[in-house]
């Protein structure tokens, strides 16, 4: 099944319910990064800075959810 249809998935079998489709879809994102890591570029320091800031405003949503 092409990764196309596969991450949509979760979240119309879910209900169309976000934060269900983005817990079922992030562990998948985790092992894929795992096992391919040589596939995906190398963070730096504005990059790590940014998926920080992204981590926190997830955390303020699910919080505030």
């Amino acid at each position: 099944m092409p990764y196309g249809n596969v991450l949509p998935l979760p979240f119309g079998l879910s209900g169309n319910n976000l934060i269900v489709s983005l817990f079922v879809n992030l562990p998948n994102a985790f092992v894929t990064y795992i096992l391919k890591y040589e596939k995906f570029p190398v963070m730096g320091v504005s990059s790590t800075i940014a998926a920080a800031a992204a981590l926190v405003l997830i955390g303020l949503i699910l919080l505030l959810y």
